[in-house]
């Protein structure tokens, strides 16, 4: 499982399968090999695949939020977007301080367009994990995506102050002075 997980962090994927192939023809079961099997098949964007090789992570092993989350993102991706949410959901109930749950769990409010659910949530996955940028990023995302562009921007001004390295909020908050431009000349 070592090998087949520092080849899939080398980007060597060929080999990281060959690998995790190998070990599931032995360890059929063995959740740290199904696991790496469907990263393995998630990380080269095959979605489809991904989504099956999860399910059966979920199989042997349904106190793993990764596999929960492997589920959900491979539904996202795959546009099944009602199953997908109806996965991060029952993952947010069984494990609501977990950070990658309530990150997936908002970006399914995203992917259907409920930005007011998404807002809600990147809150959330800020009030248990305080110093994720990204969940400042997405709600400032989301806030443009509502038209509440001075608070969308009052966000993006004190990420750049925090974050100076990161282009994210510099490009979010270009896309609140667009939209303020639009408005102005509509």
């Amino acid at each position: 499982v070592g090998q087949g997980n520092a080849l899939l962090e080398l980007g060597e994927f060929d080999q990281a399968e060959a690998v995790f192939q190998g070990a599931r023809a032995r360890w059929p079961d063995q959740p740290g090999v199904l696991t790496g099997y469907a990263r393995a098949a998630m990380l080269q964007q095959r979605w489809a695949e991904a989504l099956d090789r999860w399910r059966c992570v979920l199989c042997v092993r349904q106190e793993s939020p990764q596999a929960w989350i492997g589920q959900g993102r491979a539904l996202l991706e795959l546009g099944k977007l009602e199953e997908a949410e109806a996965i991060l959901r029952e993952a947010q109930s069984r494990w609501p301080d977990h950070p990658g749950v309530l990150m997936d769990y908002a970006r399914a409010a995203e992917a259907r367009g409920r930005w007011t659910e998404a807002l809600q949530r990147w809150q959330l996955v800020e009030a248990v994990s305080p110093d994720n940028e990204y969940a400042r990023m997405e709600q400032a995302n989301a806030l443009i995506e509502l038209g509440e562009l001075d608070r969308a921007e009052e966000l993006c001004l004190s990420e750049q102050g925090k974050w100076p390295n990161n282009i994210r909020p510099y490009y979010l908050h270009h896309l609140v002075l667009e939209r303020c431009r639009r408005k102005k000349e509509h």
